[in-house]
């Protein structure tokens, strides 16, 4: 069973909220309606007995002034109590709220001073700590969500988020210790950032990263990338294009690519001059746009060659022949252990490879392997309603919902 102790206080107007892993329905507090329904029916079978009540005008009009009031108690906000634990303090967190008769997930990263991002799982909303001035959301590529950056105070403080037309309150708890920033949260790269912090979250982590993964290139991931080259030109290939962008990992990544090719004899190209292997070292956002492209047709590609870092769901999902260079295979044992504490600790939060080696990093270091080329395949079956959460489960956590990423090839050089 989920600890719901640490899970921030949520509050709303025009309807009740309450902690993560409660009941979240309109009229949460469901004591008051109940007391108000059984005194005014004993009360009306008194006076039905005692002959004060007898013509049916008056009784029905007194057990309906009674329906009336317990519709209006159940109505009423229900008021926090006391005893609730105070927020999580400097760590991300996670509330529902009721909105639109669907629950809806907020998630708060990292929930420190400075530079924060809320992330709201639906397609239109806005977030603030101003009730009057919310700002409103935007839908990232590469990303399933709704994001707003926000500025947060040292210390306790109220998030507003507006979603169905329901208005909500998070009460967070930045702490009041040093702030470090975290530039990349605003900018681009914020959602894969925002997941790799819940990634060191998710495991407890006691320092969580302060730099985002679009920072840099790790070695592991640019021998990844130096392997894919290499495999292109055993496969016979003579030119290569490559899709990158102006972080400083997908410049370094470039560097990389370019260098490996230079070495084994292939040309490099830009995306759009001939149909020829797509290798992308973009981050999520210029993936996203470069893989859509692809599946237009508006870029020709014979087979797009991802990043090891573009192991996200969004990335994975459209027809565009991607092959990923991975140092493990999403079904191993670890990654399946950091998919099912990322359910636990953050449910709907979809797993992908900045969250996946920040948790490894969290519990003593990343793993070291020869990268093998996957490929991912999306199962479109009639009825299935593909894009959802499939056979895995209802909270739709898995590294490809409805689909499958199996290898290609054996450890590449």
């Amino acid at each position: 069973m989920r600890d719901t102790s640490t899970m921030p206080e949520v509050t709303a107007a025009g309807a009740p909220l309450g902690h993560l892993g409660q009941s979240l329905v309109p009229g949460g507090d469901l004591l008051p309606t109940a007391l108000v329904l059984a005194l005014g029916l004993g009360g009306g079978l008194l006076l039905i007995r005692s002959g004060r009540m007898r013509r049916r005008s008056v009784s029905a009009g007194y057990f309906c002034l009674v329906l009336a009031v317990a519709v209006l108690v159940s109505l009423a906000p229900a008021r926090n109590p006391e005893s609730v634990a105070a927020p999580t303090t400097g760590t991300p967190v996670q509330a529902v709220f009721q909105a639109g008769g669907e629950a809806v997930t907020v998630t708060v990263v990292p929930n420190r001073p400075g530079t924060n991002l809320v992330s709201v799982a639906t397609p239109k909303a806005s977030a603030g700590t101003d009730r009057d001035h919310l700002v409103a959301g935007e839908r990232r590529p590469g990303s399933t969500r709704t994001w707003v950056t926000v500025e947060l105070a040292p210390g306790r403080s109220s998030l507003w988020v507006e979603a169905g037309g329901v208005v909500g309150e998070v009460k967070l708890d930045t702490g009041r210790g040093e702030t470090k920033s975290r530039t990349g949260l605003a900018g681009p790269d914020g959602p894969e950032c925002a997941s790799a912090v819940v990634g060191a979250a998710a495991a407890s982590a006691e320092e969580l990263p302060v730099t985002c993964p679009a920072d840099r290139l790790s070695e592991q991931d640019a021998s990844a990338l130096g392997s894919t080259v290499r495999h292109l030109k055993e496969r016979g290939e003579k030119t290569l294009a490559l899709a990158e962008d102006t972080s400083p990992r997908g410049a370094q990544a470039g560097t990389v690519v370019r260098s490996e090719a230079a070495r084994a004899g292939l040309r490099v190209v830009g995306p759009e001059e001939g149909r020829h292997p797509l290798v992308i070292v973009s981050g999520w956002s210029g993936a996203d746009r470069t893989i859509s492209r692809v599946t237009e047709g508006t870029i020709a590609a014979r087979g797009t060659y991802l990043a090891p870092w573009l192991l996200t769901a969004p990335a994975l999902k459209p027809a565009a022949g991607q092959l990923i260079a991975l140092r493990y295979s999403p079904r191993d044992p670890m990654p399946m252990r950091y998919v099912t504490a990322l359910a636990a600790r953050y449910p709907g939060e979809q797993p992908t490879a900045a969250g996946y080696e920040e948790w490894q990093r969290a519990l003593g270091g990343v793993r070291q392997a020869p990268a093998q080329l996957y490929a991912a395949a999306v199962a479109y079956l009639p009825g299935s309603g593909a894009g959802g959460t499939g056979h895995h489960g209802a909270a739709g956590t898995n590294w490809l919902p409805d689909g499958m990423i199996t290898p290609v090839t054996g450890p590449m050089a």
